[in-house]
């Protein structure tokens, strides 16, 4: 172990998260990203060809877009859900989280009605077979089968880009972090809802939402 070099980590946390900050969806924007993706991403394509994928997926990747704000979960968490593991009546979706440990989650209500749209669709859309239990489907070669985490990758950058800035569902992630810190103050439950072991991880949110306070206090008597 000697022989292996250290990595030092030259930048302080409020660089970091000044770093981060320019690629999140904060406030009304994350909101303003749906409807973009449900009203307006439609009068940016061109080609009959990709008119017509959107039109055949918009249903799905709404839902997939609005878990990831909804929730602040992982790719890898989103990708590997099955139907059986969201509860929309409750507002809850069971995750296997990174280490191997399964672990509930509080769904937005931001996310509810996408997802519901989705569920009642996606057996006409993706005509899975009776026994497929993957949450998320594309069909590939005639048949219907779980989406990868490359494609769902994709999709978010595709559709990121056109609205403002290209970013990825890990950068979602953040801005759930962000806001949901923003909105309790709680690093605790920023880590709970994360599925984070420990506030290690998630203190860099109190750097990037303290812009936003200031804003908050400089406003206070206005």
């Amino acid at each position: 172990m000697r022989k292996v070099a250290n990595v030092k980590d030259n930048k302080t946390m409020a660089e970091r998260g000044a770093a981060i900050e320019k690629k999140l969806f904060l406030d009304e924007e994350a909101l303003d990203f749906l409807d973009f993706v449900e009203h307006r991403y439609l009068d940016t394509l061109k080609s009959r060809q990709a008119i017509t994928a959107f039109k055949k997926n918009q249903i799905r990747d709404l839902a997939i877009i609005g878990l990831f704000l909804g929730t602040g979960m992982r790719l890898s968490e989103l990708v590997n859900m099955n139907v059986q593991d969201l509860d929309l009546a409750a507002g809850k979706a069971r995750v296997y989280r990174k280490g191997g440990k399964w672990d509930m989650v509080v769904i937005s209500s931001v996310a509810i009605e996408f997802l519901t749209e989705y569920l009642a669709q996606r057996t006409i859309l993706y005509q899975p077979d009776e026994n497929e239990p993957a949450l998320f489907l594309t069909r590939y070669r005639g048949k219907a089968k779980r989406i990868a985490s490359g494609a769902v990758e994709a999709m978010v950058g595709k559709y990121s880009e056109a609205f403002k800035i290209k970013i990825s569902p890990h950068k979602l992630r953040h801005s759930v972090a962000t806001q949901l810190y923003t909105k309790t103050n709680s690093l605790v439950q920023v880590a709970e809802q994360l599925g984070q072991s420990g506030t290690s991880a998630t203190t860099v949110y109190t750097h990037i939402a303290g812009k936003k306070k200031r804003d908050a206090m400089n406003d206070l008597w206005t």
